[in-house]
């Protein structure tokens, strides 16, 4: 180890005195240095610093400390504080100032710094508001240069101090602005700033500056960092700003606009890149690329509740923005979830109107070259827009979101096209998609509407339709091509480009192809119905061009689906039609001003020679539409619906010349309500409208005549209640000229198939046929003609009723009073006279007819439609006519069967004469009316043979009775009847033939007729007591009191008047029987006790009695029904209960079983007998003193025989109840014999007389026996 001594002796022996004197000096001169340093030099500057401080900031300044480290050149400056000027606090303050002076300062003859670092400064300054600053006093005012490039040129000659710095950073710093005039305050915190280096040095010049700045701005984020060369002649520089949410409602007060608009809320989040160079004298370039956001935005209005503008984000992708050069790249622009709230006051001033400032074209000026942008998309997501207009009635309110916007290669490049894709709304739905051209202005887009509902813009439609909409969905579809022709320059000047076009007087090019329309499910309503008057399920349009400047609109198809249409018809008139036209009236009556000055406006754009429009639909559709009519001009509304409603019309065009292929089809039906029966009506021809011309064949399928029920109704008391038309008619009107009058032809078929006419008071049945057809039918108005080959009518059915009181009910249906009149007698002349009267008013109806047509030619005085008519064949099959006179206790009915009629040759010239043949049966008795015809002509002229076959006269005794006093028990009736009549003469030869007429007992009741009718028949019959009478009639039929006179004479009208101009029906059925040998098991049918039903053994054995009187030609049977009192008694009872089980199991039947099948034929099975008892037992009407045991819900649950009792119980079985069991079982028999032979008929009768069965060894009472006779 070497020692100190050691040391001190090398030194010795190594240096001389003088070099130990130098070390030693220089040794005491770095111990002053460093005691200095360390010791004086802190205090000295400290002390300096803040004298000087004081001095020149004019605010009290104090340093904590000041440190120097003379070793290590480094300064500190500690807790160095500036106050304010006035008040308390602090202006400039930090806690730590450090810096190092490098040792290449000697060499570089500049300071040269290791670090400079800043710890904790705090700012704080105040505005105090008209451009006065708390520090204002510190800064000296600016002083104009008068070279500006003095500065660059002092740059370019190095006269820039030089330094170098490393390390240059503030840490933590803080910096409050308080802006008193609008009490805000803000404060930029955590500001952490540094420079790695940085120097003004010649040989550093090439090197970047690169700085960095974070800091948190009112409590957001903000950062930029970059490199720069600023002490080079190119000046380059690049910097990257970056901010991230900041607070932007808390610079709103510093927009320079005046607007009620206020920025509530929002931020904005930036990260920007800036170049700059510059490099040559005349070059300099500066660009800005990077992205700007702006979040969460709510802008309001005063006097707004809520905010009229906002958005959850707004951003820019700028690629390259070039200030000098004016070319603008930017990648994306987009906007997400903007809501923008807009309304119109009650006078209908538009809300953003007073938001933003107002200004005028002519105040915009060129700052420099124009802008070529370039965006290469535009994106708009989730926007919705609010709508809130008071100026309707009732106020309106929309809200349409989402709205969805892309925009590609949007560029204002002349010629040059972006792609654009507009959607606006989710259900109501707006898009737009194609290209658009700013230079020049030009479009190329399909737009696309849909989901509009029209209900939710009631109170607009309210001033336009007098009816309200309930519903409705519409939607467009185009593409269109607008060309304006104007250049960048013109739009830049849109009046300038205005007057341009006006002075050439071109007219935009403006094209719509491919266009379509669509409406779903519209519902218009009276205010005052609750159910729609006109709704559409679908309408489409599809096809539809327009060309502007060659005034051309085309459609290729419109198409209607499921329209429904109600109109009602009041004694006003049309209810739809008087609506609309108030509408247009009202209209037009307010809208004449401005029609003309649209009229004057179109003529001063388009000159007095412009071509008129050229209009056409291809196509035009109806589908499954439905039209209701209901008429209330009547005592009860008619209604008809048009159902499954089919319309085609082709062509469509403003030229009125052309003819229309139509085609329509329909389902036709009415009544009280909308289902029932419907028909088919087709139309299928053309229609031209100028001049007239209208070909149409017309169909009809089962078109129901039910629908006319209402009309009938207004007029008679008569019901249609059934009926439908099937027809197929070509059809013609046309028009030669406009004053020319219209001509009509028509040729085809028609039939109408079960008719069926009600007497409205009861719902019975009037009148019925099963069909009436017309062949070959064929009118012209120009020839004045028609011609038809046949009319045949077939399954007639008439029911002609005589009231209590007397009336004929054909005639009071009808309400022809003549019925009435005739019924005004009373007593027992009224009884008697009950058929003559309705003879008698038949001639009355026959005389006033002549009379109103003259006398001779029944044609004189009138104009008959057609001049010339002819029918080549008329026929009438199977018809029917019965007849029922109530004035008699029990009714009397008869009926004429198997009505037929031919007619040949029918025809209005007055010599013609149809030949006429009538076969039917009369109560089952042939008839015969043969010879000729001719109801065209008045009067009628006929020449008839009449002949009757076999009437049997027991169904005639109630009027024998009481006519003569004595019923028939027996009898037929044959007659031979002749008659002509012509020019209203009636000329008859009558032979009437009465075989084995026998009469009963004569009534000895008072008032009854004394006739010596036995002793009448007595003289006239022959030894077989048959009767035959001879007996001419001759009179007028225009003669009201046309009668032939005598009682006789009476007696064979009243019957010829029944049997052949009124439906009788004067038995049911009539059977033989069967005596001798073999014949006993047969003579009598044996009944189930209280029924009236044949069985098969009981058909087997009268298939015998058939086939035995066909063998026996001569015999005649008669039937006779008897009635048990005790058995039957029992057997209607049991058959009453099982007829109530069946009531109960038939009413669970569907409606379509129901009809099908009859109650009595119910069958019931073994397993259900107990369920639809109990129904029967609990659904009988409860009676005064009920059996039933009743419980909480209704009647108690009871035992099978209980149940059975009381519902036998229910039944009571009268005498009366006895002797009608009688007559139908011997009717049964009857109808049960000619169903198996309907030839026998004239052989059969019902025997009159008692229905007390005499006894029979082994034969039940309860039977119906057949005797030969």
């Amino acid at each position: 180890m070497v020692t100190f001594h050691q040391c001190r002796e090398w030194v010795r022996a190594r240096l001389g005195r003088r070099s130990r004197m130098v070390i030693i000096v220089c040794a005491a001169l770095f111990l002053v240095y460093v005691a200095a340093g360390f010791l004086a030099a802190g205090p000295v500057l400290r002390s300096v610093l803040t004298q000087a401080l004081t001095e020149h900031l004019h605010r009290e300044t104090s340093i904590g400390a000041v440190r120097v480290n003379p070793l290590t050149y480094r300064v500190q400056v500690e807790d160095l504080a500036v106050a304010q000027k006035e008040g308390e606090g602090v202006m400039v303050a930090f806690d730590l100032l450090d810096m190092r002076l490098h040792a290449l300062s000697l060499f570089k003859l500049a300071p040269v710094l290791s670090h400079l670092r800043l710890v904790n400064p705090q700012v704080d300054v105040a505005f105090l508001g008209e451009n006065e600053f708390s520090f204002s006093d510190l800064i000296a005012p600016a002083q104009e240069t008068e070279n500006p490039h003095e500065g660059n040129a002092t740059r370019e000659s190095g006269g820039v101090f030089p330094f170098r710095v490393n390390n240059l950073a503030v840490q933590n710093g803080t910096v409050t602005f308080r802006d008193m005039p609008r009490k805000v305050t803000h404060v930029v915190s955590e500001l952490d700033f540094s420079v790695p280096f940085t120097s003004s040095l010649r040989g550093d010049a090439e090197e970047y500056v690169e700085p960095s700045l974070k800091a948190l701005v009112n409590g957001q984020p903000v950062a930029a960092v970059g490199r720069t060369k600023p002490f080079d002649r190119t000046l380059v520089t690049e910097f990257v700003f970056e901010t991230e949410a900041l607070d932007l409602a808390r610079y709103w007060e510093y927009v320079p606009v005046k607007t009620p608009l206020r920025l509530v809320s929002g931020t904005c989040t930036a990260a920007v890149t800036m170049r700059f160079s510059r490099p040559d004298e005349e070059h300099t370039q500066m660009d800005v690329s990077g992205m700007v956001k702006l979040a969460d935005v709510q802008v309001t209005a005063k006097g707004k509740e809520q905010p009229v503008l906002g958005f959850s984000l707004f951003s820019v992708d700028v690629e390259s923005f070039s200030l000098y050069e004016g070319l603008l790249s930017v990648r994306e622009v987009r906007l997400e979830s903007p809501v923008v709230r807009a309304g119109r006051d009650a006078a209908g001033t538009l809300d953003w109107a007073g938001y933003l400032p107002s200004g005028t074209a002519g105040d915009v000026k060129s700052a420099g070259p124009s802008l070529q942008a370039d965006i290469k998309r535009v994106a708009v997501r989730a926007g919705r827009v609010e709508w809130q207009d008071r100026a309707v009635p009732g106020g309106f309110s929309k809200r349409v979101q989402p709205v969805v916007l892309t925009a590609t290669n949007l560029t204002t490049r002349k010629g040059a096209a972006a792609g654009l894709d507009l959607a606006i709304g989710d259900k109501e739905r707006v898009t737009v998609k194609g290209s658009v051209s700013l230079d020049p202005v030009r479009a190329d887009v399909d737009v696309a509407v849909s989901g509009v509902d029209l209900a939710a813009y009631g109170p607009y439609w309210a001033g336009l339709l007098p009816l309200k909409v309930d519903s409705g969905v519409a939607g467009v579809a185009l593409h269109a091509v607008y060309d304006a022709g104007l250049t960048s320059k013109q739009t830049s000047n849109p009046a300038a480009g205005q007057k341009i076009d006006q002075a050439s007087g071109s007219t935009p090019d403006v094209r719509i192809s491919k266009a379509s329309a669509t409406l779903e499910n519209l519902a218009l309503r009276k205010e005052e119905n609750k159910s729609p008057s006109v709704s559409l399920e679908r309408l489409a349009v599809t096809g539809g061009q327009m060309n502007l400047r060659e005034r051309t609109a085309s459609v290729e198809q419109v198409l209607l689906g499921k329209p429904e249409v109600r109109v009602v018809l009041y004694p006003a008139g049309l209810d739809l039609v008087e609506m609309f036209a108030g509408q247009d009236a009202a209209a037009a009556g307010g809208g004449g001003k401005s029609a003309n000055g649209a009229d004057s406006g179109a003529g001063s754009g388009s000159g007095e020679d412009a071509a008129a429009w050229q209009a056409r639909v291809d196509r035009f559709v109806v589908e499954e539409g439905r039209l209701a009519f209901v008429d209330r001009t009547l005592p009860s509304p008619g209604r008809i619906f048009f159902n499954n409603l089919t319309l085609a019309v082709e062509g469509v065009s403003t030229d009125l010349g052309q003819p229309l292929p139509l085609s329509f089809s329909a389902a036709v039906g009415g009544g009280s309500a909308e289902r029932g029966n419907r028909g088919m009506m087709r139309v299928d021809g053309t229609v031209r409208p100028q001049p007239m011309d209208i070909q149409v064949r017309v169909r009809h399928e089962n078109l129901p005549l039910a629908i006319l029920d209402p009309y009938v109704g207004a007029y008679t008391d008569v019901m249609l209640a059934g009926g439908v038309i099937n027809a197929d008619l070509e059809n013609r009107v046309s028009q030669a000229g406009a004053e020319a009058p219209l001509q009509f032809a028509s040729k085809g078929n028609a039939r109408v198939n079960g008719l069926l006419l009600r007497d409205s008071a009861d719902s019975s049945h009037v009148a019925s046929f099963t069909s009436l057809e017309v062949q070959k039918y064929a009118a012209s108005s120009a020839e004045s003609s028609m011609r038809i080959e046949e009319v045949a009518l077939n399954g007639l059915q008439v029911d002609a009723r005589m009231d209590k009181d007397g009336v004929l009910n054909i005639l009071r249906l009808l309400r022809i009073s003549g019925g009435a009149e005739q019924a005004g007698g009373s007593g027992n002349d009224t009884k008697t006279q009950a058929p003559e009267a309705a003879v008698q008013a038949g001639q009355v109806a026959a005389a006033e007819q002549a009379q109103e047509a003259g006398q001779g030619s029944g044609q004189a005085g009138l104009t008959p439609l057609f001049r010339s008519i002819g029918i080549d064949r008329v026929r009438v099959n199977n018809g029917a006519l019965r007849f029922t006179d109530r004035t008699l206790a029990p009714p009397f009915t008869s009926a004429m069967t198997e009505l037929n009629v031919r007619l040949d040759g029918l025809s209005l010239a007055d010599d013609a004469r149809p030949a006429f043949d009538l076969t039917a049966k009369l109560d089952n008795q042939p008839l015969s009316l043969k010879g000729v015809a001719n109801p065209l002509v008045v009067p009628i002229y006929s020449d008839l043979a009449l002949k009757l076959n076999g009437i049997d006269l027991v169904s005639l005794s109630p009027y024998a009775l009481r006519s003569l006093g004595y019923p028939i028990e027996r009898g037929r009736l044959y007659a031979d009847v002749s008659f002509m009549t012509q020019d209203w003469v009636l000329k008859a030869h009558n032979k009437i033939f009465l075989q084995q007429m026998r009469l009963g007992e004569r009534d000895r009741s008072p008032g009854a007729p004394n006739i010596p009718v036995r002793l009448g028949l007595a003289l006239l019959g022959d030894s077989a007591g048959n009767v035959e009478i001879d007996l001419p009639i001759s009179g007028r039929l225009d003669d009201p009191q046309f009668l032939t006179g005598g009682i006789i004479f009476k007696a064979f009208v009243n019957l010829i008047f029944r049997a052949v101009t009124s439906p009788f029906a004067l038995l049911g059925n009539i059977v033989g029987g069967v005596g001798g040998d073999g014949g006993g098991d047969a003579q009598y049918s044996v009944f189930d006790p209280g029924s009236a039903r044949l069985n098969e053994e009981q058909l087997t054995n009268l298939q015998t009695v058939a086939d035995f009187l066909i063998k026996k030609p001569a015999i005649r049977l008669e039937i006779i029904g008897y009635a048990d009192p005790q058995a039957d008694a029992r057997g209607m009872v049991e058959l009453g209960l099982l007829r109530a089980v069946q009531a109960a199991r038939h009413d669970d039947l569907s409606r379509r079983q129901r009809t099908a099948i009859a109650v009595e034929d119910v069958q019931i099975a073994p397993e259900e007998y107990v369920e639809y008892l109990t129904q029967a037992y609990k659904d009988a009407p409860e009676t005064e003193n009920d059996p039933r045991p009743r419980g909480m819900f209704g009647f108690k649950d009871a035992t099978v025989e209980e149940m059975e009792a009381f519902l036998r119980s229910r039944t009571t079985v009268s005498p009366a109840d006895l002797e009608e069991l009688a007559s139908a079982r011997a009717k049964a028999v009857q109808e049960a014999i000619l169903r198996l032979n309907p030839e026998l008929a004239p052989r059969v009768s019902l025997a009159g007389g008692s229905r007390k069965a005499p006894e029979k060894a082994g034969v039940p009472a309860h039977r119906a026996e057949l005797t030969v006779r």
